[in-house]
């Protein structure tokens, strides 16, 4: 028997080491600095990329985060990267995807500030990923949803599955673009494929 109550509550414990790590990986660049800020860019259309292989499976959120990584990108004059090298997931499920994709929005509030104080004009152009409105609802409903799951059971542990999967595929696509003494202190990266 669960000691959480709801999958809401199992998601935000069960998926801690995983947000931590990657955590730790944005936590150590500087957002208002062309070449943190590209990283940070980069990465993202990297794990977006990755994450949208999967098509419909992925979540309705992956294909508008994409694009607006990739619009980032080219206000930024970078070019795309390849696809986050993370291994893949057989039984992906939307709500997981949902829960890290927009919960990372919804904890960008703190990076917008930092990319804010940018003097820098190509940064400062780049701001879609970061202020993207179309996030702004689907917090709750997410919630929601968790909130009226039970914590145990098959849909349960695909859904702690696939939001650990994909922190896992975000801090790979971090590592990628990080400088090797930079690398998740010294957490290894998901099994490449």
């Amino acid at each position: 028997l669960s000691a959480h109550k709801s999958l809401r509550e199992r998601l935000r414990a069960d998926t801690r080491s995983a947000h931590d790590a990657l955590d730790a990986c944005v936590g150590r660049l500087d957002l208002a600095r062309y070449g943190d800020f590209s990283a940070f860019v980069s990465a993202h259309e990297q794990a977006y990329r990755h994450l949208s292989r999967h098509g419909m499976a992925a979540g309705e959120h992956v294909a508008d985060r994409l694009a607006c990584a990739m619009s980032d990108l080219q206000a930024l004059g970078c070019k795309p990267g390849q696809p986050s090298r993370s291994a893949t997931l057989a039984d992906i499920h939307p709500l997981g995807v949902s829960y890290v994709i927009v919960g990372a929005h919804l904890g960008a509030r703190i990076l917008v500030r930092q990319w804010r104080l940018s003097r820098d004009s190509q940064v400062r152009a780049a701001g879609r990923l970061l202020t993207d409105p179309t996030q702004a609802g689907r917090w709750s409903l997410i919630c929601s949803r968790l909130q009226a799951l039970p914590a145990t059971g098959a849909l349960a542990d695909r859904i702690v599955a696939t939001a650990n999967y994909c922190f896992d595929v975000f801090r790979t696509a971090f590592d990628s673009v990080m400088p090797d003494g930079e690398r998740s202190n010294g957490i290894q990266p998901v099994r490449l494929e």
